[in-house]
C-alpha cells in the first residue's frame, strides 16, 4: 500500500508543458536531415538559429531562442500517420516526455514523419523520452 501511495504521488508531479506547434507549411522553407527509413526515431532540442539551420533550409518562421526551445521529433513508421495528438510533459528535474498518439494507414512501406513544437526555454542537457502510440487503422478493432 505504501508503494502505491508513492507511485501515485510521483504521477501527480508530472506537469503538462504548454507548447505551440511549429510548421513550415505555407513557407518557402523545408525540413532537411530529418529522414530515417530503418524504423528508428530521434528527438532533438534546438536552441539557436545556427542549430535550426541544420534541419531547415530556406526562409523559416522566426523563433525567439532567448526565451524558447524548439523540440523536433522525426523518424519513420509503416503507414502514413495522421491525426497526431502531441503531449509534452515535465517529469522531474531535466526529464521530459513527449507522447505522439494517432492513427496510421496500413502499408507495407515505411514513411517518414516529423513534428516540431516550441516550448519555454528548456534547461541545458534536458532529456526527452519519446513515446509513440500509433495504431494501424487496418488492425484497429
Amino acid at each position: 500500500m505504501f508503494l502505491a501511495a508513492m507511485f501515485s504521488n510521483c504521477q501527480n508531479d508530472i506537469e503538462d508543458v504548454p507548447f505551440s506547434e511549429y510548421s513550415l507549411e505555407g513557407t518557402p522553407a523545408s525540413w532537411v536531415n530529418v529522414n530515417y527509413f530503418d524504423g528508428s526515431y530521434k528527438v532533438v532540442t534546438i536552441n539557436s538559429n545556427n542549430e535550426l539551420k541544420i534541419y531547415v533550409e530556406g526562409d523559416y518562421p522566426p523563433i525567439d531562442f532567448t526565451k524558447k526551445t524548439l523540440v523536433l521529433a522525426y523518424g519513420c513508421h509503416s503507414g502514413t500517420a495522421f491525426g497526431l495528438d502531441i503531449k509534452f510533459q515535465h517529469v522531474s528535474g531535466r526529464d521530459y516526455v513527449m507522447t505522439a498518439s494517432g492513427m496510421a494507414t496500413a502499408a507495407a512501406a515505411m514513411f517518414d514523419w516529423k513534428f516540431a513544437i516550441v516550448v519555454d526555454k528548456l534547461p541545458h542537457n534536458s532529456k526527452i523520452q519519446l513515446n509513440l502510440n500509433i495504431i494501424n487503422k487496418a488492425t484497429e478493432s
